[in-house]
C-alpha cells in the first residue's frame, strides 16, 4: 500500500540557460521542490521497510554509525552556512566528506540494493548515481541546504539551487560541477516535460528510487515485484517514461502483449528521442508478428544511436521473418562490423550465408 502524501501546489518557474561558447539559449521549465508531509528520509525508510517485508533478498539492517555520520556531516555544513560561506565552497566540503572522508566510490552497476539505498552505500563504501546522490540530499535535508535531485534518461544527479546560485553536482566525477548543457548533450534529453532538467520534488525522487528497485527485481526475475514497483513509481510520477517503458517490458515477458504495446506506442509518441522505447516496442512487435512495424522502430532508434549493434541485430531478425534475406544480411553485416563477437547473430543467421 502506498502512503498518501499531501502536497502544496508549486509555482512553475522558467530559467534561461546559456550553453558553451556559442551562447545557445535553452529554455528550461520545471516544477520546483514542494513542501511534503513526509521528509525524504522518512519516505526512504518507509520504502526500505516495505521492500524488507516483500523480499527476502533485501538487506535487513542499517549499518551502525550511519545516522551519526550524517549528523556529523550536517554539523560541519551548518557551521559553514553560519559563516555565510560561498555555496561552491560548501559543496567542495561536502564532496570531501562523501568521497574522501567516507571513501565512497561510484559504481555504475545498478543491479543490487547495496548500491541504491543510502545507508547501504555508506556501509559498503560504493554506490550508483542514485545511491550517492541520496547521501547529498539527506545532508541537505538536515541542514536546509537547497539541494535537489534531477533526472535525465538513465541517470540521476544533484543540483544546488538557492535562486541566486545554481549548479549541478555530478556523482560520476566525485562531485564535480557540470553545466546543464553537459547533460543535455551527453544524455540526449528527450523533448518531453518529464525530462526538462527541473528540480524534482520528494515524491518524484521516491519514484526514481522505486523505479530502480523495480529494475533490480526484474534482474532477479521477480516480475510481479518489479511490476509493483514500476506501478508505484507511476502513482507519484504518472509521466515517468522509463518506469512506463520497463513496466511494458515486464508485461511483455508475462504474455500481456496488448498492455505492453499500448504503453510503448503511447511512449513513442510522447518521448520520440528515447531510443530504448523504439527498441522495446520493436521487440514486442516481433513477438506479435508485426515485423514491418518492428523494422520501422529499429530504423527510428538507429537515427538516435547508429553504433548500437543490438539495433541492427533486431532489425535483421525482423527482416528474416519478412523473408527479406537481403535486408537481413545487410543489417547483420552492420551488426558484426560494430561487434565482431556478437555470437547470437552468427548462430541465428548462419543460414543466410549458406
Amino acid at each position: 500500500m502506498i502512503r498518501s502524501v499531501c502536497l502544496i501546489p508549486a509555482l512553475i518557474l522558467a530559467a534561461f540557460l546559456y550553453c558553451g561558447k556559442d551562447n545557445r539559449e535553452i529554455k528550461i521549465t520545471g516544477k520546483q521542490k514542494m513542501t511534503d508531509e513526509l521528509k525524504l528520509s522518512a519516505q526512504i525508510e518507509l520504502l526500505r521497510v516495505e521492500l524488507k517485508t516483500i523480499s527476502q533478498d533485501f538487506p535487513l539492517d542499517s549499518p551502525d554509525g550511519f545516522s551519526a555520520a550524517l549528523d556529523s556531516a550536517a554539523d560541519r555544513i551548518r557551521g559553514m552556512l553560519a559563516e555565510s560561506k560561498d555555496p561552491r565552497e560548501i559543496i567542495r566540503e561536502l564532496n570531501e566528506i562523501i568521497f574522501r572522508k567516507w571513501n565512497i566510490v561510484f559504481d555504475s552497476k545498478a543491479d543490487k540494493f547495496e548500491n541504491l539505498f543510502p545507508h547501504l552505500v555508506y556501509l559498503n563504501r560504493r554506490g550508483s548515481c542514485v545511491g550517492i546522490s541520496l547521501l547529498y540530499l539527506l545532508i541537505g535535508e538536515k541542514t536546509g541546504l537547497p539541494l535537489y535531485g534531477v533526472v535525465v534518461p538513465g541517470h540521476f544527479f544533484v543540483r544546488y539551487d538557492d535562486f541566486v546560485s545554481r549548479f549541478n553536482i555530478e556523482m560520476m566525477k566525485k562531485g564535480a560541477i557540470m553545466s546543464d548543457c553537459w547533460y543535455l548533450e551527453k544524455y540526449a534529453v528527450a523533448d518531453s516535460e518529464y525530462y526538462d532538467l527541473g528540480n524534482l520534488n520528494t515524491p518524484k525522487i521516491i519514484s526514481v528510487l522505486r523505479y530502480n528497485a523495480g529494475n533490480i527485481f526484474h534482474l532477479q526475475k521477480k516480475n510481479s515485484l518489479a511490476e509493483s514497483q514500476y506501478r508505484s513509481a507511476l502513482v507519484t510520477w504518472p509521466g515517468y517514461a522509463e518506469a512506463s517503458g520497463n513496466l511494458a517490458v515486464v508485461l511483455g515477458e508475462e504474455g500481456r502483449d496488448k498492455e505492453a504495446l499500448d504503453i510503448l506506442s503511447a511512449l513513442k509518441a510522447e518521448t520520440p528521442r528515447l531510443k530504448n522505447i523504439d527498441k522495446n516496442l520493436a521487440a514486442v512487435m516481433i513477438k506479435n508478428g508485426l515485423y514491418a512495424g518492428a523494422v520501422k522502430c529499429y530504423r527510428d532508434a538507429l537515427l538516435k544511436a547508429s553504433s548500437d549493434p543490438e539495433l541492427y541485430y533486431g532489425m535483421a531478425v525482423a527482416f528474416k521473418y519478412l523473408k527479406d534475406f537481403k535486408g537481413a544480411r545487410e543489417a547483420l553485416d552492420s551488426c558484426k562490423a560494430l561487434d565482431p563477437a556478437f555470437k547470437a547473430a552468427e548462430k541465428f543467421f548462419s543460414e543466410l550465408y549458406e
